[in-house]
């Protein structure tokens, strides 16, 4: 027995089978004999089979056809020997079906894992929100798609605590009445006392003007327990307002109960003043008696160091020197090590007894590691060992700066005039602590 199946807006040509054939479509079925045809009764839509009043004929086509935006399509139309007509489906996967018209179907595009499904409209695509994360919700836009979104609490009156595929929701302690006060506080934790107590280990929060009966307010609890006026987060300024007192630079004072209160003496005026220092800072330390305090320019006298009294000492061009002798050449010789960072202020030498033939002297310095004839000149031009006897002769200074480490030294021209000569003299070089 064959099955012949209707489709969405196909095409059906009935022929006469030569056996019995069985119709069924959609949700009911009809089976007629050899020779016979189905039809429906007129004005029911019922199915029957009828039997064909003569006639002849030959048919050479059959064919199916489909809209051609349709998401179904066709194969083997038409059948002009012996073939099968078949009914295909072409869509996104993943995706689902539409009418983009109010005859055709059609398919959407690929929708969004875990995403939830939203209409476009007439002849538009359904699509998808974007994939929330924990404890989102779709919250609806007047006019446009709804947005994912967290909770949020304005105030921060309800805590919040997403989760997967659950929210949890907590008033805040201290907000909206929940939680605020323990204890009696109409007559308060003593008799006529009338504190409002407040626990600490829990957190509060209020907004506007809270009253607390007598206007005193207990922080409670097992632990240290803090009041914060501005959080940082916060915006503005907050403002702790206390009694007014007469003086403006009244200080907070708490009493032998633990109360803060702003009664007592004015900050800076019944106890201890301002005064000029009048000890002298040394090497040892100096117990005050006075009730006074050294204001904040001001600034003690240090001792002045001597050979017995540590203090402070002006070192002020200390002289690093070098000399020579008749019939000696001094080439290469150190003049002293630096042992702290320096600076040049002077290179003065002296020809006590020229040389007799030309000689000159260099000052160099150089690190510890290299040569002196590797180091660095410190003036410009050279001292004249062969000069005017009883002469100082100034070089000008042009590398001044002196590292700790470096060593001072000499080197010399004329090799036999120091060695034949009759030269004496000496090179200073004077120095000041960067």
């Amino acid at each position: 027995m064959k099955k012949l199946f209707l489709a969405l807006a196909a095409t059906l040509i009935l022929v006469a089978p030569a056996r019995a054939q069985t119709l069924v479509s959609g949700i009911f079925s009809k089976t007629c004999a050899a020779g016979d045809f189905f039809s429906a009764l007129a004005g029911t839509g019922v199915l029957t089979c009828s039997t064909p009043a003569g006639g002849s004929g030959t048919v050479t086509s059959v064919g199916l056809s489909v809209p051609g935006s349709s998401l179904f399509g066709v194969s083997g139309s038409p059948v002009t020997t012996s073939g099968t007509l078949g009914l295909t489906t072409t869509g996104t996967s993943g995706g689902i079906p539409y009418f983009d018209t109010t005859s055709t179907l059609n398919t959407s595009a690929l929708l969004t894992n875990h995403a939830l499904i939203i209409g476009a409209g007439a002849g538009a695509a359904p699509k998808t929100l974007a994939a929330m994360t924990n404890g989102q919700l779709a919250i609806g836009s007047t006019g446009a798609d709804p947005v994912p979104a967290s909770l949020t609490s304005t105030g921060a009156t309800i805590t919040i605590k997403p989760g997967a595929g659950s929210i949890n929701l907590e008033a805040v302690s201290g907000s909206a009445g929940i939680n605020q006060l323990t204890g009696d506080v109409t007559a308060g934790p003593g008799t006529g006392s009338q504190v409002a107590t407040l626990v600490t280990s829990i957190g509060h929060t209020w907004s506007g003007v809270q009253a607390f009966n007598d206007g005193k307010l207990a922080l409670n609890g097992s632990s240290s327990g803090q009041l914060t006026l501005h959080s940082v987060a916060a915006a503005g300024t907050s403002t702790l307002t206390l009694p007014a007192q007469p003086a403006s630079t009244q200080c907070l004072h708490e009493d032998s109960s633990g109360n803060i209160t702003t009664t007592g003496s004015d900050c800076g005026t019944s106890s201890a003043t301002g005064a000029n220092p009048t000890a002298t800072a040394g090497s040892t330390a100096v117990n005050g008696s006075a009730a006074t305090f050294m204001r904040s320019d001001g600034a003690p006298a240090v001792a002045t160091a001597t050979t017995s009294v540590l203090g402070i000492a002006k070192l002020n061009n200390p002289p690093c020197s070098i000399g020579w002798i008749a019939g000696v050449n001094p080439n290469t010789a150190t003049m002293c090590v630096i042992n702290q960072a320096a600076t040049i202020s002077a290179i003065i030498g002296d020809v006590e007894t020229a040389t007799g033939s030309a000689a000159t002297v260099t000052v160099l310095k150089a690190p510890s590691g290299t040569a002196c004839s590797g180091g660095t000149a410190l003036h410009s031009g050279t001292f004249d060992a062969n000069g005017t006897a009883a002469t100082n002769q100034t070089l000008t200074v042009t590398t001044s700066t002196l590292s700790a480490g470096d060593r001072l030294c000499i080197t010399t021209t004329g090799t036999t005039a120091w060695t034949g000569g009759t030269g004496v003299g000496g090179i200073t070089v004077f120095l000041a602590p960067s």
